[in-house]
């Protein structure tokens, strides 16, 4: 569903902003 791969894309780019900084 769309909902759920949204909150997926807004995971790992959580994720990645806290690895790079």
């Amino acid at each position: 569903m769309e909902f759920m791969d949204q909150m997926m894309i807004l995971s790992q780019l959580g994720r990645l902003v806290i690895s790079c900084t």
